[in-house]
C-alpha cells in the first residue's frame, strides 16, 4: 500500500465545491425554467453556494505545507497548470456566487432577477468547478485508478446531485420563509424530476467507470477489487450504492409511479422523509469522493 498524500482535508474541499457548485446550477436552472414557480429553489440555491467551497477552501489550505503562503497562488497565472486554473477558478466562482445571492436578498433592487450575463458567469463557474478537480485527477497518468475521463463526469453529476440534495434538505427541514403546502409540492415536485434524471446517468457513468479500469491496466483492475471486493467494499455497496443511489431512486420512483396524489402531493407529507432522502444522497456523494482519493492512492502508481 502507497503512501496517502491526500487525506480528509482533501475529500472534505472536494465535497463542498461540489455542493456549492451544484446549488448554483440548480438555482440558476430554475431561474431560467421559471423565475415564480420555483422561487423557494432559487434563493435557497442562492443562499448556499457561496459557503461550502468556503469551508472547503479553507481545508484546502490548511492541507498545504506552508497554510500562510496561499496568497502566492494569485499573484501569476499560468495557463498550463491544472493547480493554477483551479484557483483562479475558486476565486472567480466564489465572487460570482456572492453577487449572485446579494441579487437574491430581500429587498435588493426593488426585486429585480440577476440577468443573463450574471447567470451564464454563474453557470460557466459552476460547471468549470465541479469538474476541474475531476480533470485534475484524470492527469495524473501515474495513478491509473484517476487517469479515466469518467472521474470528470461523475464529479460533475455527482455536483448537481449533492447541491440538489442540500437545497432539498434547507427547505424540507427548515422551510425558510415558510412555504405555503403549494410551494412546497412544486418544489419537490422539480427536485423529484433532476433526481430522476441524474441518479440515472450517476448509475450509467459508474458503471462505465469501473467496467473501463477492470478492463485496463493492472493497477487500476486492482483499485477496483478493493472498492467491490476489499478495503472499501463495504463503505462503496452501503454509502455510496445503498444510501445514496437505491433508497433515493426508489422513494423517487414510487413518487413517479404512484398514480394517485402521490408521496409529492400529499398536502399531509411528512417532509422529513424527503430531508432524510436528501441527507443519504449527501452522505453517498462525500462516500464517493473518500473511495476515489483513497483508493486511487492505495494502489500502485505507475513509474514512467
Amino acid at each position: 500500500m502507497e503512501h496517502i498524500y491526500w487525506g480528509k482535508l482533501i475529500t472534505f474541499y472536494l465535497f463542498c465545491a461540489g455542493i456549492s457548485a451544484g446549488a448554483l446550477i440548480v438555482s440558476v436552472c430554475a431561474s431560467i425554467i421559471d423565475n415564480i414557480r420555483y422561487e423557494g429553489i432559487i434563493k435557497t440555491g442562492a443562499y448556499i453556494a457561496p459557503f461550502p467551497i468556503s469551508f472547503g477552501t479553507l481545508s484546502l489550505v490548511f492541507d498545504l505545507e506552508k497554510p500562510l503562503s496561499f496568497w502566492k497562488l494569485f499573484t501569476t497565472f499560468q495557463p498550463d497548470s491544472i493547480m493554477s486554473i483551479g484557483a483562479w477558478l475558486i476565486l472567480f466562482f466564489s465572487i460570482v456566487s456572492l453577487i449572485y445571492l446579494y441579487k437574491h436578498l430581500p429587498g435588493v433592487y426593488s426585486g429585480r432577477r440577476p440577468g443573463s450575463l450574471l447567470k451564464t458567469a454563474a453557470l460557466l463557474s459552476a460547471f468549470g468547478v465541479s469538474v476541474y478537480t475531476g480533470i485534475l485527477l484524470c492527469t495524473l497518468t501515474a495513478r491509473p485508478f484517476w487517469n479515466t475521463p469518467m472521474v470528470p463526469m461523475l464529479f460533475f453529476i455527482s455536483a448537481v446531485i449533492d447541491g440538489a440534495a442540500a437545497i432539498g434538505f434547507i427547505l424540507f427541514f427548515f422551510k425558510p420563509g415558510k412555504p405555503t403546502p403549494q410551494e412546497m409540492r412544486k418544489s419537490k415536485s422539480f427536485l423529484h424530476n433532476i433526481d430522476i434524471v441524474l441518479l440515472l446517468f450517476f448509475v450509467v457513468a459508474l458503471t462505465l467507470f469501473l467496467i473501463g479500469l477492470h478492463t485496463s491496466s493492472t493497477s487500476a483492475a486492482e483499485a477496483v477489487r478493493i472498492i467491490t471486493g476489499g478495503h472499501f467494499t463495504f463503505h462503496f455497496w452501503f454509502y455510496v450504492i445503498l444510501a445514496g443511489v437505491v433508497i433515493p431512486a426508489i422513494y423517487e420512483l414510487y413518487g413517479f409511479l404512484s398514480h394517485e396524489k402521490n408521496v409529492y402531493t400529499r398536502e399531509k407529507e411528512r417532509t422529513w422523509i424527503a430531508g432524510l432522502v436528501c441527507t443519504l444522497i449527501l452522505l453517498g456523494g462525500y462516500m464517493l469522493r473518500y473511495i476515489v482519493i483513497y483508493s486511487g492512492q492505495m494502489t500502485h502508481s505507475i513509474v514512467y
